[in-house]
């Protein structure tokens, strides 16, 4: 979890740095507009939540799997 939090804020923190290198090494330019277009295009809508949701499973997974199997070796015990 920590991997990807540090990973969305680098992505954000590069994308913000090259939009202002574009801003600043095309002003005055007629493509400084399909620059600035382009680089908000980059964006990560629903993967996000994904990688998040996904990171959560495995986390959680293994820990109600050893609790199931206890529950199981409980009961087969008796």
């Amino acid at each position: 979890l920590g991997l990807l939090f540090y990973s969305l804020q680098k992505v954000g923190e590069q994308k913000a740095a090259v939009l202002s290198d574009i801003s600043q090494s095309l002003e005055g330019s007629p493509l400084k507009g399909l620059g600035v277009g382009f680089v908000n295009s980059v964006d990560y809508r629903y993967g996000w939540a994904l990688m998040l949701l996904g990171a959560v499973i495995l986390i959680l997974v293994p820990l109600l799997g050893s609790r199931l199997g206890r529950r199981v070796k409980s009961a087969s015990r008796t």
